[in-house]
């Protein structure tokens, strides 16, 4: 990965280049794009005037991008926005942009002062690297590249030692999916024997081109004791890239019975149990690097996009979960009847009618004006 950091480095500090430019890193989801951007972003941004992060996401909403910014307005803030980048030169770093049309709406407040400001991107789409710059080619993280937070290294080179070159070969270019396999087996006491024939259950050339990282996903996730797929599952009703506060998730597990009572164990100190193992799987990450975690006052945790992908689409399948999101157009698909558990995303809650839930138990609502929509729509419902 230093290779690919240096070449965008590069790129960004050449001093000889005074038009603002694009650089785009493109793969697939688990490559790894995020840990090498967040690398070249930390090292440049002291030479530029203005450096900003942005993660993109499918849920993003420039409206409420101003509103962190500035906070004001997107109607208020856009000539702000123009003329405060620019006065100094900058560098944007736009992580996990979808589709072109995000890309075309945001560049339209990206001035070219000519003072050699920069944006760098990262997608899974190709056309969106094209549509940033034409000119020049996108980078792909590097195949083996792999995280180097949380302990990780150390059960990869266990991992690679024990299951030898081949299986090194076949699952090149997925980083995530050797973190999360690795998070397995450091739970498991395995032989080498053990370990390889839990190697061959992995029938490599079975597995269709691009689902390697999603298989192993599920390996892990189905490796989970019942307790733990419950309160991994709660974090598909979080947004994407969502950071929520350890304690208010570990009260939210409580309250939905999902922590069994311990003798001599208050329910908290057994649900911090619960959500160390879950780190110690490397299936959830926590933001700040401690290891003591009651001692921590705050800390945050969150699951990478694709495993944030996986349990969307598990929670729904097994009945556990909908996340219903809304559009800014206001447009969403109907619910079903049978729903107990209900994610709210969008900037607008008044579009769901609960006469139409009548099951419903839980209900999470995530947006810009969303408690003010469930005040107005629910005048005796607390918050």
């Amino acid at each position: 990965m230093d290779e690919e950091k240096d070449k965008i480095l590069g790129h960004l500090l050449d001093g000889s280049k005074k038009k603002r430019s694009m650089i785009s890193i493109v793969g697939m989801g688990g490559l790894g794009k995020p840990t090498l951007a967040k690398r070249v972003f930390n090292e440049a941004r002291a030479k530029f005037g203005h450096s900003v992060w942005i993660d993109v996401s499918q849920q993003y909403s420039l409206s409420l991008s101003f509103e962190t910014f500035f906070g004001s307005s997107r109607a208020q803030c856009e000539e702000k926005l123009y003329e405060t980048l620019e006065a100094e030169n900058y560098l944007i770093v736009m992580d996990d942009v979808w589709d072109t049309e995000v890309w075309k709406i945001l560049s339209r407040h990206l001035p070219d002062a000519q003072n050699g400001s920069r944006v760098l991107i990262t997608t899974r789409d190709k056309k969106v690297a094209r549509a940033a710059d034409p000119s020049t080619p996108p980078l792909t993280p590097l195949q083996e590249g792999v995280p180097e937070s949380g302990g990780y290294r150390s059960n990869l080179l266990r991992i690679a030692e024990e299951f030898g070159e081949r299986n090194r070969e076949e699952m090149r270019g997925l980083p995530l999916a050797l973190v999360v396999l690795g998070g397995l087996l450091s739970t498991k006491d395995l032989s080498l024997w053990a370990w390889k024939r839990l190697a061959d259950t992995l029938v490599w050339e079975n597995m269709e081109e691009g689902r390697v990282c999603l298989d192993i996903l599920a390996l892990s996730y189905e490796d989970l004791p019942r307790r733990l797929k419950c309160c991994f599952l709660y974090f598909s009703s979080l947004p994407e890239d969502f950071e929520v506060n350890v304690d208010k998730l570990i009260g939210l597990w409580i309250a939905e019975g999902f922590v069994e009572q311990r003798e001599g164990e208050t329910l908290e100190e057994t649900a911090e149990d619960y959500l160390e193992e879950l780190v110690q799987r490397c299936m959830v990450i926590l933001v700040q690097d401690d290891d003591l975690l009651r001692m921590i006052v705050e800390v945050r945790c969150r699951i990478h996009d694709l495993l944030h992908d996986f349990t969307v689409a598990e929670a729904k399948e097994v009945g556990f979960l909908v996340c219903h999101r809304i559009r800014d157009d206001g447009g969403a698909s109907p619910l079903d009847s049978s729903v107990r558990r209900l994610s709210l995303q969008g900037n607008k809650a008044s579009y769901w009618d609960s006469k139409s839930t009548p099951r419903l138990r839980t209900l999470l609502s995530f947006g810009f004006d969303a408690e003010s929509d469930m005040k107005r729509t629910f005048p005796l419902f607390q918050i």
